[in-house]
């Protein structure tokens, strides 16, 4: 698989996660989702959710542990 096929079945199932929350009447904040590039080669694409384009990141924290794009962790 080419990176550009990854990004479209991505987008897709980004695509389906939306169709699924409408139908179940469930809504995403969506400007509080952001895309999380990891990789030293990553063409750091831009994805959609629903209309939204989602914010992109190079580094996020989670459970007090930060992982950076070229995937390092340290804790906080």
């Amino acid at each position: 698989m080419d990176m550009s096929e990854g990004q479209a079945i991505f987008q897709t199932d980004l695509d389906s996660l939306e169709e699924w929350a409408s139908k179940n009447y469930m809504k995403f904040k969506k400007d509080k989702h952001k895309v999380l590039h990891l990789g030293q080669h990553n063409q750091r694409a831009q994805y959609r959710l629903g209309s939204v384009w989602l914010g992109s990141s190079l580094a996020e924290g989670e459970l007090e542990v930060l992982v950076d794009n070229k995937l390092n962790m340290s804790q906080q």
